[in-house]
């Protein structure tokens, strides 16, 4: 969509439950989020006053490149949004927990998150990422 056929759906939706979140969130709206949930708890960040995070941030050492799902490239906090569907087998266990461990070796914090943090302890969530950027040497907020 573009920025005016939001505002115009803006316009249509006046008086509607949560319309009025939208003068907040669709000027930091950013196609680059590859799930609703991930747009949905970049927003929770948004609303609960941190700053934007970028999105699909690549760490790249070598033949290794790991993407994370969004974050905040200079104090090297990433935060991802766990879903069952990507993290049910041992494989894939295996391989998160490799992927972790390759980027606390190259000096990035990781954050997981669920649907739950997202929908029903949104503010914990947005809390605990509050302390990883504002906690001694990192602070980035005023």
């Amino acid at each position: 969509m573009t920025p005016t056929s939001w505002a115009l759906a803006r316009i249509r939706q006046r008086g509607l439950r949560g319309v009025a979140r939208l003068d907040r969130l669709i000027p930091v709206a950013d196609g680059r989020a590859e799930s609703p949930m991930e747009s949905r708890m970049r927003w929770r960040f948004i609303d609960g006053g941190l700053p934007a995070p970028d999105l699909q941030i690549d760490v790249v050492d070598g033949l290794r490149r790991h993407r994370l799902d969004m974050g905040w490239r200079d104090r090297r906090l990433g935060v991802e949004f766990d879903g069952l569907e990507a993290h049910m087998t041992r494989g894939q266990l295996a391989a998160d927990r490799d992927r972790h461990n390759w980027l606390t070796e190259h000096d990035w914090r990781l954050l997981h998150f669920t649907a739950v943090d997202v929908y029903r302890r949104w503010e914990a969530m947005v809390a605990i990422v509050r302390r990883h950027l504002t906690g001694p040497g990192r602070a980035i907020m005023a």
